[in-house]
């Protein structure tokens, strides 16, 4: 009997439910393009049982899409029962909806809205995650032979975990013991202080593209137009300009 290959998939998965429309072919149809209205995506429908809806503010077609299927949506967005709002802003600051270019969206019909919002629900809970762990055996060596008047092989030197920071996980650090925080190298003060819990995303506003079929001896430098802020689940608008 012969052996079945082996396959490997590779990119990000799909979403499993793509039976409803593109958020642009449902805002298009209504007034001022859906603000005020109720907007939820089936993906989070199934998936979650605490309620996910948005409600816009601001609705900005993508003038660069031919297909017209991709907006910018600023709003208020409940996920899993919690009220999102843009980092360091306060509670409740409308914020970018994400995944707007995806056909899994649906009207929350003007008479069923109130009922759809106040459902008694929990909010999602927060989980509490590692935030510490012992170095590799070699490395963990080095520094105990480099500090030995820190460190020793019953009080072995520790290395903080700073997750990827993403507020729809809803995952949060353990803030580490005493005892953990003086072991931490480097010094969890110094890391705290420069760095962060957190490992935060990079917006990047300037890009230098790879050679393209209709240009082949040339680059482009893309920059970002700062006026529109930048989402990477959305294509933003560029300027194209050639490198020099």
């Amino acid at each position: 009997a012969t052996a079945m290959p082996r396959v490997k998939y590779y990119g990000r998965m799909a979403p499993p439910v793509l039976t409803g429309k593109f958020f642009a072919e449902l805002a298009i149809q209504l007034k001022d393009l859906g603000v005020g209205r109720c907007f939820y995506r089936l993906n989070h429908a199934a998936k979650y049982k605490e309620p996910c809806y948005c409600v816009p503010t601001r609705v900005e077609p993508v003038l660069g899409d031919a297909s017209r299927r991709r907006c910018r949506v600023w709003g208020t967005e409940v996920f899993r029962g919690r009220l999102m709002s843009p980092p360091g802003e306060a509670e409740g600051t409308p914020t970018l909806i994400p995944g707007t270019h995806l056909p899994d969206w649906v009207l929350v019909p003007r008479e069923r809205e109130e009922e759809f919002k106040s459902r008694s629900f929990e909010p999602a809970p927060v989980q509490v995650i590692e935030s510490v762990c012992r170095y590799p055996p070699a490395i963990e060596a080095h520094l105990i032979r480099q500090h030995p008047d820190r460190f020793s092989e019953l009080a072995p030197p520790l290395m903080l975990l700073r997750p990827k920071w993403d507020p729809y996980s809803f995952q949060e650090p353990r803030v580490p013991t005493p005892d953990e925080q003086a072991r931490i190298w480097p010094p969890y003060s110094e890391q705290m202080e420069q760095l962060g819990a957190y490992r935060k995303p990079v917006h990047k506003t300037v890009y230098t593209l790879a050679k393209r079929a209709d240009t082949p001896l040339l680059n482009w430098h893309v920059v970002l137009k700062p006026e529109l802020p930048h989402d990477y689940n959305d294509s933003p608008d560029f300027d194209y300009k050639l490198k020099e």
